[in-house]
């Protein structure tokens, strides 16, 4: 974010207005990927395509920011690349996703579940925005292509996790083309 853009030669003015950008593209980004899960039925499997293309688009992003240096223009389009596809299976998780589990026939019958199991997914990202910012204010001091090897080993783990639902909604597909 901002400090990386201050790395960059941004002043902190700057670092934060281009910043916003980022958040232009994740609602560009959120859009289409809830438009891709609603057409296709896999929630999973969409966020999980936000995150595997988002792995290598994180060294893109770094690579390109510095050799743009403080060329605004090429920051801004930047920003909003990386946000579209990082803001994208954020969206599908603490919606679509949320809703999918809320809607679980465990509990199906409790209408208070949804909001709480939403709380649930969004609570836990949060705990992992804390931790990712304490880890990256520990190595930023070092190297800030660690911090983006990091972010884009993040990225992957997420996609890793994300894996059993992907399966679930493959499983549904085969199961629905087979009838």
């Amino acid at each position: 974010g901002p400090s990386f853009l201050s790395h960059v030669g941004f002043s902190s003015a700057d670092a934060g207005y281009l910043c916003s950008f980022f958040d232009i593209g994740g609602i560009f980004g959120g859009i289409l990927a809830g438009l891709l899960a609603d057409k296709t039925g896999s929630h999973a499997t969409v966020a999980f395509g936000f995150l595997i293309i988002t792995v290598p688009l994180i060294m893109v992003y770094y690579s390109e920011s510095v050799a743009a240096g403080t060329d605004k223009q090429a920051n801004i389009w930047l920003m909003m690349m990386i946000g579209f596809f990082i803001n994208a299976p954020y969206a599908l998780i603490t919606t679509a996703v949320s809703a999918d589990l809320g809607s679980h026939k465990s509990v199906r019958d409790d209408d208070q579940v949804l909001a709480t199991v939403t709380g649930i997914i969004d609570g836990t990202g949060s705990l992992g925005a804390v931790l990712q910012g304490a880890i990256i204010g520990g190595i930023s001091t070092s190297s800030w292509k660690t911090v983006f090897q990091f972010l884009m080993l993040a990225e992957g783990l997420a996609a890793c996790i994300m894996l059993p639902l992907v399966w679930k909604d493959l499983k549904k597909r085969f199961q629905e083309e087979a009838h």
